[in-house]
């Protein structure tokens, strides 16, 4: 039996339930302004501008899907898919069909000749997210829809994807030859750090460097430990000071 004020402990759990809700639904959502996102953009941007393939990579959890989504809702002409793994060239084009409302036909080159003709006389833009799921073919399928429409596409992934676009002894030539523009996820400066933890309420520069080392500087990781000491330090009402990011990474499978 709980020898405690359990009157207390409700009331602490029923504040803490009241608003988990809200920080989840924020959870990811907050991601600053900084060097990634707006080379992304810039990337985006000239892509649209000389309208060319560009690529996006970095490992998982660098924060490129949130930044990507953040540009693409600020371009009303964007059409973002995100890959299912192992996408085919059929599934692609089924994607295709349903965000631009194009009817599928049964054979995949009459669907693709449709397309076509949609793509150029709009001004559209393509952005690939979890671009490395892409089969081969789906990937020659992109570039034959930029070489027929000069339609600007941007595919996003993890390093994978850049060793599939150039083959393992580059000899994927006439894709990679396509790729105008690149950009590599970095990891945080110190000052976008500091902006992240004091976004969260860390204002203290110590636990913002352990909150690096822990999470392997992975921006996605950082949030979690982030939130989770967040929730800690609601949960108990006390400053989120006081709250030990070691003892929070224990909680996560970092």
């Amino acid at each position: 039996k709980y020898a405690g004020d359990a009157k207390e402990l409700e009331r602490k759990i029923g504040t803490y339930l009241e608003n988990y809700n809200e920080r989840t639904s924020l959870g990811e959502s907050i991601h600053l302004e900084n060097k990634n996102v707006r080379s992304i953009r810039f990337v985006i941007n000239k892509a649209i501008h000389r309208r060319k393939m560009s690529v996006i990579v970095g490992a998982s959890g660098t924060g490129k899907t949130v930044a990507i989504q953040k540009v693409a809702s600020e371009i009303p002409e964007s059409i973002l898919i995100e890959c299912d793994p192992k996408t085919t060239y059929s599934s692609l084009l089924d994607a295709l069909c349903e965000v631009t409302g194009i009817d599928r036909k049964r054979r995949n080159h009459a669907t693709a000749n449709t397309l076509y003709a949609h793509f150029k006389k709009s001004r559209r833009v393509l952005i690939i997210d979890e671009g490395e799921q892409l089969t081969l073919e789906a990937l020659e399928g992109l570039r034959r829809l930029w070489d027929k429409t000069n339609t600007p596409i941007i595919i996003a992934g993890t390093e994978a994807l850049e060793h599939q676009i150039r083959g393992k002894k580059r000899e994927q030539t006439q894709l990679f030859t396509r790729i105008y523009g690149i950009w590599r996820m970095r990891e945080l400066e110190k000052d976008e750090l500091k902006e992240l933890c004091e976004s969260y309420g860390v204002t203290n520069r110590f636990p913002q460097e352990q909150i690096k080392k822990l999470a392997s500087n992975n921006l996605r990781m950082m949030c979690w430990i982030l939130q989770e000491m967040q929730d800690l330090a609601e949960l108990n009402q006390t400053p989120i000071a006081e709250v030990n990011p070691s003892h929070v990474s224990q909680l996560l499978m970092l």
